[in-house]
């Protein structure tokens, strides 16, 4: 409001200098106008195109989406990627991770025993796993005595079974091998079975059992 009464002002104060030459006065206002429709023509022209190169790129990018995706919608490409995921995990070695050595290793130092663990053959991929479980406990103090076998009859969907014979009790080293493998997070796959007469000799290395075997598919 203020910026309109100043030129109001102005322009009455300037009343006989336009009054004098109108047509000087007429051809500035129409070369000031043309000026700022010309400026703003520009600036108008540059957003516009700016706009249509937005929208090309967006196009030509969701266009490079679709190719990728075949045609599948976002959600069925998560699930094909899921799914992709989950098989390459089923063919490599399992093992153990580092951060999960340690948390086990803290647990069975505590109460180390006697242990047996039997690898199925036919399950390739727990022979790294199958290492890593001796190396650890052999390391925190136990006895571990190993073999393999040739199609097992245990099996898990997780393809580890923790199996005890000492009926529902468990001995202190059965309770520590679960509670290492809960801690570090490894599935696992329990197996109770009726305490046998057994010599002194030979209950602590049949009490505790770890089987090693194939893993359920995804």
């Amino acid at each position: 409001m203020e910026q309109l009464l100043a030129i109001v002002a102005y322009f009455s104060k300037e009343r006989a200098v336009i009054a004098d030459a109108p047509a000087t006065f007429i051809i500035g206002l129409i070369l000031v106008g043309g000026l700022v429709w010309l400026a703003t023509s520009r600036a108008y022209s540059l957003r516009l195109t700016n706009l249509e190169s937005e929208l090309r790129l967006s196009k030509a990018k969701e266009a490079d989406y679709e190719a990728k995706l075949g045609g599948a919608t976002p959600g069925e490409a998560q699930k094909s990627m899921d799914a992709l995921e989950r098989r390459l995990t089923a063919v490599e070695p399992r093992r153990l991770l580092p951060d999960q050595i340690d948390k086990m290793g803290a647990i069975l130092a505590m109460h180390p025993g006697q242990v047996f663990i039997c690898r199925d053959t036919g399950s390739v991929d727990t022979v790294r796993l199958e290492g890593q479980l001796e190396k650890l406990f052999r390391q925190k103090g136990w006895g571990v005595l190993s073999a393999e076998a040739v199609g097992g009859n245990l099996q898990a969907p997780s393809g580890i079974v923790v199996a005890t014979r000492t009926g529902k009790t468990l001995t202190e080293q059965a309770r520590s091998v679960i509670d290492a493998f809960t801690a570090a997070g490894v599935p696992f796959d329990r197996r109770q079975h009726p305490a046998v007469p057994l010599t002194q000799s030979d209950r602590d290395d049949s009490e505790l059992e770890i089987h090693l075997t194939h893993a359920a598919q995804p």
